[in-house]
């Protein structure tokens, strides 16, 4: 089981220089190091969004995927969702820093310690890091109708994961992708799922990788 810090987060600071991209490409450079050819990649929020760029542009890396709590990369967007992406950089100027930490905690967890633990986190992050990371997943957002994941996949969502059109798009978009093995709900839990309802998240994790 290998986990690492994204750079920019936990032990991977002062680096910078950050966009998902780049990520992809340190995430690529550890496995490398580790002579590790292939893997199952899980990833939650942002990670699911990363998870599916390995998989789209280096599909002999991956064995599998895990899903969780993310938008499609390539599903396509109606208009209030394009707008929506339009107008995001706008917003995030507004939003004084500590209020954005604090209202994206609280609309990310239901657990008040989840809720701590995230403001903690966020908190490492600069005003204008932060605004870097939130505005990334939304630029790796191309649509793309005729793509399908070429991997057997896991999907899950928080029961009250309001964030995005996760939660919107989810139940479609495993009905149409043929490599999707499963689509689950966690029960009581919103944005981060794993760290909401860990019991459950863990027990539909180890059967998927059994």
């Amino acid at each position: 089981l290998l986990t690492w810090d994204v750079r920019g987060h936990g032990l991977s600071r002062p680096i910078w220089d950050f966009s998902l991209q780049t990520v992809l490409e340190d995430l690529l450079a550890i496995l490398d190091a580790l002579g590790i050819n292939q893997a199952t990649f899980i990833g939650q929020s942002m990670g699911g969004n990363l998870s599916q760029m390995v998989a789209q542009q280096h599909p002999e890396r991956v064995k599998a995927l895990v899903l969780v709590d993310c938008v499609c990369n390539t599903a396509p967007l109606g208009w209030l969702e394009k707008f929506a992406l339009q107008i995001t950089p706008a917003m995030l100027k507004l939003y004084p820093h500590r209020a954005l930490i604090q209202q994206s905690a609280n609309a990310s967890a239901r657990r008040l310690e989840v809720r701590a633990y995230l403001q903690k986190t966020m908190s490492v992050l600069t005003k204008t890091e932060l605004e870097t990371v939130l505005l990334e997943t939304t630029r790796i957002l191309q649509e793309n109708k005729a793509y399908r994941i070429p991997k057997p996949f896991l999907l899950l969502r928080g029961q009250f994961d309001n964030a995005g059109a996760i939660a919107k798009q989810a139940a479609s978009w495993a009905a149409r992708e043929p490599n999707c093995v499963g689509y689950k709900i966690i029960p009581d839990a919103g944005h981060c799922s794993n760290q909401d309802n860990p019991e459950f998240f863990n027990a539909v994790l180890l059967e998927f990788l059994q």
